[in-house]
C-alpha cells in the first residue's frame, strides 16, 4: 500500500486544564478533610440518646473520625482515577466552575452508591450531599493551581 495515499491523522488536541500530581493528591486530601469535618458537624449536635436509639454506642466524634479515616483512604485510592476520568470527559472545557459542578455531581452519585454498598440506603441522600460537597470543595481548592 502506498503511504502517500493514506490520510494524515488529525493533530492530537491538548487538554484545556491540567494539574501536577502533587496538586491532585492535595485536592484529594482536602476533600477527605472536608468530609470528615462535615460528618463531625453533622454528628456534633445529635444527643447521645438519639445515637443510642440508632444503635450507635460510641460518641459521635469517634464515628466522624472513623468515617474520616475511611474517607482519606478512599479519596487517596479512588480520587485520582475518578478525577482523571472526569477531567478526560471535560478535556476541552476551560471553565473551572463547570469542573467543580461536575465533581460535585460525581461525588453525590458516589455518595449514594457508597450508602447502598454499605447496606444503609436510609442515609443515601445524606452521604450524597456530604460526599458531593467535599468533592466540590477539593476541586475548587486546587483550581488556582490549574494549568489552563
Amino acid at each position: 500500500m502506498d503511504e502517500s495515499t493514506t490520510e494524515p491523522k488529525p493533530p492530537r488536541r491538548e487538554w484545556a486544564v491540567t494539574f501536577s500530581t502533587l496538586t491532585i493528591m492535595a485536592g484529594c486530601l482536602i476533600a477527605a478533610a472536608v468530609l470528615t469535618a462535615l460528618v463531625y458537624v453533622a454528628l456534633a449536635g445529635v444527643p447521645e440518646e438519639e445515637l443510642l436509639a440508632a444503635g450507635i454506642t460510641v460518641p459521635g466524634a469517634r464515628v466522624a473520625f472513623t468515617v474520616g479515616g475511611a474517607a482519606f483512604a478512599a479519596f487517596l485510592l479512588l480520587g485520582p482515577a475518578i478525577g482523571f476520568v472526569l477531567t478526560w470527559l471535560l478535556r476541552e472545557v476551560r471553565n473551572q466552575s463547570v469542573h467543580v459542578l461536575v465533581f460535585a455531581a460525581a461525588g453525590a452519585a458516589l455518595g449514594v452508591v457508597t450508602a447502598f454498598v454499605l447496606g444503609v440506603p436510609e442515609i443515601a441522600f445524606m452521604t450524597a450531599g456530604l460526599v458531593g460537597a467535599s468533592s466540590a470543595a477539593g476541586r475548587a481548592a486546587i483550581s488556582p493551581f490549574a494549568r489552563v
